[in-house]
């Protein structure tokens, strides 16, 4: 096995007991997003996603609300990256790519650590 192998090793699927699932649809249902729960529980965010489902839980579809899309407006044009942003509001990346432009956000190229050095030297 390759050393960047190892770090790909899938995790065994946790078991949780019925007490931290009832903990799960509690702060779901608070308004804690999969990403912060699943940061909180140590596992995937679909393993979070599997738990709530099975409590028939109704999944929240939006990523971010109206303020918050205006508040990752202001974040993104004052410089920070979409990963950056997502952290702000416990979104992923993607998600805050297409609130953004969804709301007509004109999104920068992305650059790479070789064009940035490039541009410093």
């Amino acid at each position: 096995m390759a050393e960047n192998d190892a770090s790909r090793v899938a995790k065994p699927m946790r078991t949780f007991r019925p007490a931290e699932i009832d903990k799960m649809v509690a702060l779901y249902e608070q308004g804690k997003t999969i990403y912060q729960l699943a940061d909180l529980f140590d596992c995937h965010r679909q393993t979070i996603s599997r738990q709530l489902k099975s409590r028939g839980v109704h999944m929240r579809l939006t990523g971010m609300q109206p303020d918050q899309i205006e508040e990752a407006r202001r974040l993104y044009e004052s410089g920070m990256t979409l990963k950056s942003v997502g952290a702000v509001f416990g979104v992923a990346r993607d998600t805050v790519r297409t609130c953004l432009t969804g709301a007509g956000v004109q999104l920068r190229s992305r650059t790479t650590k070789a064009d940035r050095a490039s541009r410093a030297g």
